[in-house]
């Protein structure tokens, strides 16, 4: 997919060039961005407590 993209040239025109079916290009990618996508989800979630400073106000 890497090499796909940044060649510049239509995903048709690079499967031709690589001998491949584009839709076998396109089942790969779609399987490759589920995975992805599986994964980040997959990552338990975490919170972090952030100081904040006290607001001083000005109006005396």
């Amino acid at each position: 997919m890497k090499e796909c993209r940044s060649s510049g040239l239509l995903v048709k025109t690079w499967c031709k060039q690589a001998q491949i079916t584009p839709s076998a290009y396109y089942r790969w990618e779609r399987n490759v961005l589920a995975s992805t996508e599986t994964n980040c989800h997959s990552e338990k979630t975490t919170f972090a407590e952030v100081p904040v400073s006290k607001l001083v106000s000005r109006n005396i």
